[in-house]
């Protein structure tokens, strides 16, 4: 790749499926730049909703050469996504944001057929809520970058069902069980431990703790 890339957001570029994308928060516009550099999209668009990061992504893209391929939009999430848009990117934000992004302008969503996430908390919300808008989790990733677990999703249009250790764990991740899953939640068995040990603990807060590692023995 021309562009270098970080672990997460190299973990979102695998993957992108060829054809338009759009990426809201794109940042610098590293991954779009990437994508496009690499042929694997044929356009591409790029969202911010603040000045200064508008500004330096459009000088970016600028910088790039790519402007006639890469539309920079001044935007609020997806509310100006154009048609041709089959993939949307929505990285680097809380959970609860990136569903008020796809919640609020679902009329745009008829021709998108992935969505691409990396939500930084209530991950479980999030697979809940996409799922709930007519896609499912085809692709799962767990990355490790700057100390910090990332949870990378790919959901494609269509329907499946799921059931409660799926929306918390993954379905896929939870079968797949690769190293780094293993690590992040034996971090969280371990953690969990710790606060049980403290003497000033609810008994209702103890129980919702000593449920949780129930499920992750469950899943590990």
């Amino acid at each position: 790749m021309k562009t270098t890339l970080s672990k997460r957001l190299s973990a979102i570029y695998d993957m992108v499926p060829y054809g338009v994308a759009c990426d809201v928060g794109a940042d610098h516009g590293k991954l779009i730049i990437s994508l496009l550099e690499n042929n694997k999209i044929s356009k591409g668009v790029a969202v911010e909703n603040k000045k200064g990061p508008f500004d330096r992504l459009n000088k970016a893209i600028i910088e790039s050469g790519h402007q006639d391929l890469i539309l920079v939009q001044f935007a609020d999430g997806i509310s100006k996504l154009p048609s041709d848009v089959n993939t949307v990117i929505i990285a680097g934000m809380g959970g609860f944001s990136i569903l008020k992004i796809l919640e609020k302008d679902i009329s745009k969503l008829p021709n998108v057929q992935s969505i691409i996430v990396d939500a930084h908390n209530s991950i479980d919300i999030v697979r809940r809520g996409i799922v709930k808008l007519g896609y499912r989790i085809v692709m799962e990733k767990v990355i490790f970058e700057d100390d910090i677990y990332y949870e990378i999703i790919r959901f494609d249009k269509g329907q499946a069902n799921y059931d409660e250790l799926d929306y918390l764990y993954g379905p896929i991740l939870r079968k797949e069980k690769d190293h780094l899953f293993i690590k992040k939640h034996q971090k969280r068995l371990n953690d969990i431990d710790s606060l049980l040990c403290k003497e000033n603990l609810s008994e209702s807060r103890k129980i919702d703790l000593e449920e949780e590692k129930e499920r992750i023995n469950e899943v590990l």
